[in-house]
């Protein structure tokens, strides 16, 4: 597959199974076995820094839409809490968020969730088709908000991508998308391009 994929594995075509691609820290990329006992909920609104940890093998969740049975996929990524202030006790520990994976397993459409995320870490739009590979956003360091939803018993926590602060995000070395692209018709030597208004 170009662009959107995971180097390191492939689609497991089945339900999520409790892994993550990490890096070690020589910096190779390897799969680990998920421990719960390092996972928590932070506050919803809790404002602070995490690192982008890793991401999980594809899934597939089956759900039933307008009467019609429709199958997903769907990965995870797995959020490390740098610094929570008022909640100090959270720190270093994980918690993760689900996000369908485009389709055509590619970046590039301003509605997939997952292309507002990487597009916020990147503080730009993603063009179509570009060559970009979440994986290698592993270790990304960025400041935003805790997102939480509670269903019963079940409480799912993720990060809020439209309050990231570009000005405080430090992409991982791996990342290669990282320089903006001129779009057509403006001037790449406009005097005023990097001046606040």
């Amino acid at each position: 597959m170009d662009g959107f994929k995971f180097r390191g594995g492939s689609d497991n075509g089945g339900d999520f199974i409790y892994q993550m691609y990490r890096r070690t820290p020589s910096g190779a990329l390897q799969l680990f076995d998920v421990d719960f006992n390092d996972y928590v909920h932070p506050p919803r609104g809790a404002r602070g820094k995490f690192r982008l940890n890793g991401w999980s093998p594809h899934y597939q969740t089956t759900g039933v839409y307008d009467g019609k049975e429709t199958t997903t996929t769907r990965t995870r990524a797995e959020y490390q809490i740098l610094k929570l202030p008022g909640n100090a006790d959270l720190e270093g520990r994980l918690f993760s968020q689900q996000f369908p994976i485009p389709g055509s397993q590619k970046l590039g459409n301003p509605k997939s969730k997952l292309t507002q995320f990487i597009s916020a870490l990147l503080n730009r739009p993603i063009v179509p088709d570009e060559p970009i590979d979440i994986i290698d956003f592993i270790g990304t360091e960025f400041v935003t908000s805790v997102t939480r939803d509670e269903n019963g018993d079940r409480i799912y926590c993720g990060i809020a991508w439209d309050v990231i602060d570009p000005t405080k995000t430090t992409l991982a070395p791996t990342v290669v998308a990282a320089a903006p692209l001129v779009a057509a018709g403006t001037d790449a030597n406009d005097p005023f391009a990097e001046e606040d208004l």
